[in-house]
């Protein structure tokens, strides 16, 4: 699937939100009962911001080019069958939208925006900052714990690994995969940062002795970096 490149057009339409390069909130306007938001979030609890987190993947695994920086705008039409239609270039300073564009491809189906209990075509503006890439060294932790080793008991009620670089600044990652292995055991498993109940329950089954690797993978810029920690499964609290 290609989208037509039409520059200059200025379009009225809702901005999403999100904390990695999207802009301020929606806003669907009056009428609109439900925003378009992208298929695998209808049922999430916000999907909106579930939205936001899948296009973020989205233009940073497929949409960063190769150099240049700068504010791109794309305008995204999702008409009443839930499909993109059309992916509009609006800014490009630097010739950086080609890359975007194409990005679009990978995105999944959409539930279109209701107006009054009708489909309706729906448009939004996206914005992405795109920045010079750099390297940064993160360090995986189970909220505040910095530890080697692991207490078997204590993998049911660890909290949310997140993170920390270089200068301090905690980031939470987009997804993990753990593996464990003692011997010629070895299990594997990919989960949200958060453990859920499922992921608890799989990581209880990690046995004493094991070593238990989380491979996460951490936002950066437009890019995604992979950090990995190893953590040591013992009976006991290391003293």
């Amino acid at each position: 699937m290609r989208f037509p490149w039409l520059t200059g057009i200025v379009l009225l339409g809702s901005c999403w939100t999100g904390s990695f390069f999207l802009a301020e909130g929606q806003n669907p306007g009056a009428g609109i009962t439900r925003p378009a938001v992208l298929l695998p979030c209808a049922g999430a609890a916000g999907p909106t911001a579930c939205t936001d987190s899948i296009l973020s993947e989205v233009v940073a695994r497929y949409g960063m080019p190769g150099q240049g920086s700068g504010l791109v705008v794309l305008s995204l039409l999702v008409d009443t069958g839930g499909r993109l239609a059309e992916v509009t270039l609006l800014r490009d300073p630097d010739s950086l939208g080609a890359a975007l564009i194409a990005a679009m491809d990978h995105l999944p189906g959409w539930q279109p925006a209701l107006e009054n209990g009708q489909a309706v075509e729906a448009r939004f503006r996206l914005p992405v900052r795109i920045r010079p890439a750099r390297s940064t060294a993160y360090r995986l932790l189970w909220g505040r714990l910095d530890t080697d080793t692991l207490e078997q008991k204590a993998l049911r009620n660890l909290p949310a690994l997140t993170a920390v670089s270089e200068e301090g600044d905690t980031v939470a990652p987009a997804r993990v995969r753990w593996t464990w292995q003692k011997g010629r055991r070895s299990r594997e498993k990919t989960a949200p940062t958060i453990p859920d109940a499922a992921t608890r329950r799989w990581l209880m089954r990690c046995p004493t002795g094991a070593r238990l690797t989380a491979e996460a993978s951490v936002p950066e810029g437009t890019r995604f970096v992979t950090v990995m920690r190893t953590w040591m499964i013992a009976a006991r609290p290391h003293p």
